[in-house]
């Protein structure tokens, strides 16, 4: 059982928490998601199943996209709505336009703080577990890329926003750093993430339906790979594959690729056998480099 599942993820329980769920539901022991959603926030959670963990590392490069709500006037430690105030001002004075005008200067790469209660390592240890022994530590900012920040409303102290990001960008503190930037504090009280990479929010199930008909909702793993370009191989190839060799093959025609662009490598039977890159092109043929093999026996 190798695939993909695109979860809705509820309010209340933390991305490992379902992975776990997923375990027991789909009886398998190997599972993992693409990136952590916190426990508050809900919405799109990507669950790699077996040999399709081993996508991991590219589907966690796409593009995140989020419905915020910030909540101007009051900051709490954890930057969203779970943690402790720690400071309450005035936002009533705050227009439209000065919302609209601060967001901008977010928009682009820009080296972003992350908050103390998060799940980076400072010397081996989480952040979380300093921020809860009452320690302080030093934040290293991390450069990360806001594509774009659409406002949807604005009723202060509520302002509500669709966010397209980069991974590892923390809606939390852009949050609180929208607030420092008005001068009124604030933090991120409701999160939803509609899009992660090339799953949808539309697509997605929930535990529940998941627990019905499990076996119905899993993406196959052909179909999670199927935008890469692709390559087929002789068995004699292939075999060379499998124990994760370089392979040459003819240059098929108009076959077009870039060189730091996955390849899907396929075996006889148009089953995906590894995702490589070109290693390096000759006169008629390509040397194909495989970067993760699958067992497809395994399941």
């Amino acid at each position: 059982m190798n695939g993909i599942l695109a979860l809705d993820k509820p309010a209340g329980l933390t991305s490992f928490s379902v992975v776990n769920r997923v375990r027991r539901i789909v009886k398998t022991k190997k599972a993992g998601h693409t990136g952590t959603l916190d426990p508050f926030a809900t919405g799109v959670l990507v669950v790699c199943l077996n040999q399709a963990t081993r996508l991991v590392p590219y589907l966690q490069e796409g593009e995140k996209e989020y419905l915020a709500e910030v909540r101007l006037g009051e900051e709490r430690d954890t930057y969203d709505a779970t943690g402790k105030i720690i400071s309450v001002q005035d936002a009533s004075h705050i227009r439209d336009q000065d919302v609209e005008t601060a967001l901008r200067g977010f928009v682009g790469v820009i080296d972003q703080v992350p908050p103390i209660f998060s799940a980076l390592k400072v010397g081996g240890k989480r952040m979380y577990e300093f921020a809860r022994s009452g320690q302080t530590v030093e934040r290293q900012p991390r450069r990360v890329e806001i594509r774009s920040i659409d406002v949807l409303e604005i009723k202060i102290p509520f302002v509500r926003l669709s966010v397209s990001c980069s991974k590892g960008t923390y809606i939390r503190s852009l949050a609180h750093d929208l607030g420092q930037e008005l001068g009124c504090c604030a933090h991120l009280s409701g999160l939803r993430r509609v899009k992660n990479g090339m799953f949808s929010i539309d697509e997605c199930i929930t535990l529940p339906c998941l627990e019905k008909s499990p076996q119905d909702r899993i993406i196959p793993l052909e179909k999670v790979v199927s935008h890469f370009p692709s390559l087929s191989l002789s068995r004699q190839a292939e075999e060379q594959v499998t124990h994760g060799n370089r392979v040459e093959v003819s240059t098929p025609p108009s076959f077009e690729f870039d060189k730091s662009q996955p390849i899907r490598i396929m075996n006889l039977m148009e089953q995906v056998l590894a995702i490589g890159f070109v290693h390096r092109v000759e006169s008629k043929s390509l040397i194909i480099q495989p970067k993760i093999v699958f067992r497809l026996d395994e399941v």
